[in-house]
């Protein structure tokens, strides 16, 4: 599969979401979101080696400065109401040459599994947290397209997303 590089910036963006990765910033270095992506990342890396591969992939695209966190509205998802909203995306298969958007519900409020997204009473989505949506996405950086019966859930997200 060719590698893609991160969007180019310059150009109009005809997806919406890199769109969105192109007009929000990664995080300073040292920031509050900054430190809890990379908290995640630490935490994945200690659980086994499977988590490990993933979490040198995100570590790599974090020192590199394509992870970019964008606001919580910025990704309308589906016609469905309340208005359900995007918490992230990566492009499929590009390993650690991908990049990654990251809404910032999981910088500022669902960043480790004490701090959880809320159940929505209009869907059957489990609550997630930064580390494992970090999981979910490397899962998809690795090529793994699918998701479990939980749309929220890929092979790898719940053992390498330490809940």
């Amino acid at each position: 599969m060719p590698q893609q590089p991160e969007p180019d910036c310059t150009l109009t963006q005809p997806d919406k979401r890199n769109d969105v990765w192109c007009k929000n910033p990664p995080p300073d270095t040292g920031s509050t979101a900054h430190k809890r992506i990379q908290r995640a990342i630490d935490d994945m890396r200690a659980i086994s080696d499977t988590c490990a591969t993933r979490a040198n992939i995100l570590q790599v695209i974090l020192n590199q400065r394509f992870i970019h966190v964008y606001p919580e509205k910025a990704l309308p998802r589906g016609n469905t109401y309340p208005p359900l909203y995007s918490g992230a995306f990566s492009p499929l298969g590009e390993g650690e040459a991908g990049y990654i958007g990251l809404s910032e519900v999981y910088t500022k409020f669902a960043y480790d599994s004490r701090h959880k997204t809320r159940p929505s009473p209009y869907v059957s989505e489990s609550p997630t947290w930064l580390q494992q949506v970090l999981a979910h996405e490397a899962d998809h950086l690795m090529g793994i397209a699918g998701h479990t019966t939980d749309p929220q859930t890929t092979t790898h997200s719940q053992a390498c997303g330490g809940g």
